[in-house]
């Protein structure tokens, strides 16, 4: 029965550190009442930290994570983090905190970003993409403090969260918070192909000689950053009015950006 118990209460404080696929840890309970000079392991409600010159204070009214200079805080072991938020407030304005990851338990550190954290009473926020990976299953996360003192607090970071892929093709970047979308101009085609209503399905796909169907532009070989036009399907439109009137004519186009295998 003793067991039974143990095991119920650590897999309830497993669900309630790491529950909905985030982590938490609001510094409520654990940590140390002086900063350690040496990296020391405290035990917090969401897991095993590393810290060294951090300690538990109250601001605020609220318990906070209170770093001096050079100090740091390093999570547990996540898998595939996402985002990374939290609170801060400084002594001073215009302090520095830095935010790292590393996915070889600590050897080697990528930074993610770092927040200019200022000393006004309501606390900031900042957030950075982890933009983890497929194999990116042991990840350690690290707030470390530039210039004392800062203030950490309400830590929340998503996990099971792997990057989107774009592309591997030489064309505009992309927002790929839903669909993708170009922030820039394609550069040049490598290869142009050419239909049109009255095309010859014996042609070449060239200007003089354009097909009249795109099945045939794929039965070529239409391939990732080449352009398929219609330079006499246009449609025509007037815009403005008077002196200003102007007639345009829009041509239909299409890039491949990626083919899809069978």
């Amino acid at each position: 029965m003793k067991r039974l118990r143990f095991l119920s209460a650590l897999l309830l404080f497993a669900v309630s550190a790491f529950g909905d696929n985030k982590l938490t840890e609001n510094f409520e309970s654990g940590l140390p009442t002086s900063a350690p000079s040496s990296e020391t392991v405290v035990t917090l409600a969401s897991g095993q930290w590393k810290i060294k010159g951090a300690c538990g204070k109250s601001d605020n009214s609220s318990q906070r994570l209170a770093m001096s200079g050079n100090g740091y805080a390093v999570t547990p072991t996540l898998c595939q983090p996402g985002k990374v938020t939290f609170s801060h407030r400084a002594s001073g304005s215009g302090k520095k905190l830095k935010v790292e990851k590393s996915t070889d338990n600590g050897q080697t550190w990528q930074e993610l970003g770092t927040a200019t954290v200022s000393s006004s009473t309501p606390y900031g926020s900042s957030t950075f993409k982890c933009n983890s990976q497929e194999e990116d299953t042991e990840v350690l996360i690290r707030f470390t403090c530039m210039s004392s003192t800062i203030y950490l607090d309400d830590i929340t970071i998503t996990l099971n969260s792997v990057s989107q892929q774009q592309p591997d093709i030489d064309d505009p970047t992309y927002i790929t918070d839903g669909a993708w979308v170009p922030t820039k101009p394609f550069p040049a085609a490598v290869k142009e192909i050419y239909l049109a209503p009255d095309g010859n399905p014996n042609g070449d796909g060239t200007f003089d000689r354009p097909w009249n169907d795109l099945q045939q532009a794929i039965n070529a070989g239409f391939s990732p950053s080449d352009v398929i036009r219609w330079p006499r399907l246009c449609m025509h439109q007037s815009i403005g009015s008077g002196d200003n009137r102007t007639n345009i004519a829009i041509e239909f186009r299409i890039r491949c950006l990626w083919m899809l295998g069978e």
